[in-house]
């Protein structure tokens, strides 16, 4: 008998690492989905602490993260698997002031029901050092950091924007995404 559990266990990089792991649906076809996660300087509109993903080469990048309190944390990664429309796999390179690894997987669902987004973050916190890094000053965790990454993905992926609270949040907004595929886009009736 085929055990779902296996298929959804994430792969562990370090041996005493914290996992966190989330899983959402995307209205948009897989392809869209891993081209916009696969251009990295996208990253900063999807994790709200990551001031920027600087592209060094196709494989290796360098991050910067707001820590909460003031300051910022950088580390070099490099991409160790890169499956076009299914997953991205990154590790940091040795050395990084935060080591850690993750891995975005895509699943279309077919029938017009979207794609599937599991997204799983390991780290390995010097203390508390990369939970202050994914941590927002209101103290959320690294999953409540990772699930809200994933929730920003999906409004940018489908509406093409993040909503923002506060006009000054609007200011952080950046180059728009296409609008869905309407073969992806739920049937709306609008009655007189």
């Amino acid at each position: 008998m085929h055990s779902r559990h296996n298929d959804t266990q994430a792969h562990r990089f370090f041996e005493h690492g914290t996992l966190a792991t989330g899983a959402v649906t995307i209205q948009r076809r897989a392809a869209d989905l891993y081209t916009a996660w696969r251009r990295l300087s996208n990253l900063p509109r999807f994790v709200d602490h990551l001031r920027s993903v600087q592209v060094i080469d196709s494989t290796r990048s360098r991050w910067l993260a707001a820590r909460p309190g003031g300051g910022d944390v950088s580390w070099d990664a490099e991409i160790i698997r890169d499956e076009p429309n299914v997953a991205i796999a990154w590790k940091s390179l040795k050395g990084a002031q935060v080591p850690n690894a993750g891995t975005i997987r895509f699943r279309e669902l077919g029938h017009d029901r979207g794609t599937e987004v599991k997204l799983s973050l390991e780290y390995l916190p010097p203390g508390r050092g990369f939970v202050d890094v994914l941590a927002k000053p209101t103290g959320n965790d690294g999953r409540s950091t990772l699930h809200a990454a994933l929730h920003r993905f999906r409004q940018v992926m489908e509406t093409g924007e993040v909503p923002v609270a506060r006009p000054e949040d609007a200011r952080k907004q950046l180059s728009r995404v296409p609008a869905p595929r309407p073969a992806l886009t739920a049937a709306r009736t609008v009655g007189t």
